[in-house]
């Protein structure tokens, strides 16, 4: 069966845009980063040494869901944000606390924003299936031309997701690149990087180049945002959703002199 699974979210990853070879990565330190060439700044960096979320810098999703309950199967809340061990823990809790959705999990979004440079975080994937793991970037407000910048959306503990969401005229038009890494994400840690500027994205996995398009709408302050959630599109429905998080040791924001 699992073999069975692992073809069909192969070809549903092609069937939604473009699919990489297997990614030969290894892990980067906790100490390091994987700026790219050039004269960065540091803007922003939370490490996560604390005994609790930081919230002058960040704020938790509180009853926050998707608009589809037959795909979202969970809601978000404050109370499943722990840190704790120098890590972000993003718990998911089989608990139902909004009508159709029997788990809860957690999500933050940055009082910080910044428009281009580059933004990267490590981070292990949530140890089960049907979890999303993501780090992303959106623009906060009302503004007419929003815009959403997926810098990974792990839906499987060897998948990376990448995707370009652009609402201009209130559609939503996405581009998207998919990566399949040869080890099991779950397992250990992995930095998730996107450098962008008025040209440009790219996006990296462990300091390798993964993807690039042209930017021609991205051009406006956007905030960092780590959550998860429990999608039937991510897997199969287990046991080990209980429990489980996804961990990130730090998540920092350069700009480029």
């Amino acid at each position: 069966m699992k073999y069975l699974f692992a073809i069909a979210m192969l070809a549903l990853a092609i069937g939604c845009g473009t699919t990489s070879d297997v990614v030969e990565s290894a892990s980067s330190g906790a100490n390091t980063t994987l700026l790219p060439a050039g004269n960065w700044t540091l803007t922003f960096d939370d490490e996560f040494n604390g005994s609790s979320l930081d919230t002058t810098a960040w704020t938790a999703d509180s009853g926050y869901t998707c608009d589809d309950a037959q795909t979202c199967l969970a809601s978000r809340w404050p109370e499943n944000v722990t840190e704790s061990g120098g890590y972000l823990h993003l718990v998911t809790k089989q608990e139902e606390r909004m009508a159709g959705r029997p788990y809860t999990t957690g999500g933050i979004r940055s009082v910080f924003t910044q428009e281009y440079g580059y933004v990267e975080a490590r981070i292990r994937y949530a140890n089960a299936s049907a979890v999303n793991n993501a780090v992303w970037l959106f623009t906060p407000g009302q503004i007419s031309h929003r815009f959403e910048i997926d810098i990974n959306e792990g839906r499987f503990t060897s998948l990376i997701s990448t995707t370009f969401h652009d609402w201009t005229g209130g559609k939503d038009k996405a581009e998207s690149h998919t990566e399949f890494a040869s080890q099991d994400l779950a397992a250990g840690f992995h930095v998730y990087a996107v450098q962008w500027d008025a040209s440009e994205i790219v996006w990296y996995y462990d300091g390798t180049q993964v993807w690039r398009i042209q930017n021609t709408t991205a051009r406006a302050p956007v905030q960092l945002i780590l959550s998860t959630m429990v999608m039937s599109a991510a897997g199969p429905i287990t046991a080990a959703l209980n429990g489980s998080s996804m961990d990130v040791d730090y998540i920092r924001a350069y700009d480029k002199q």
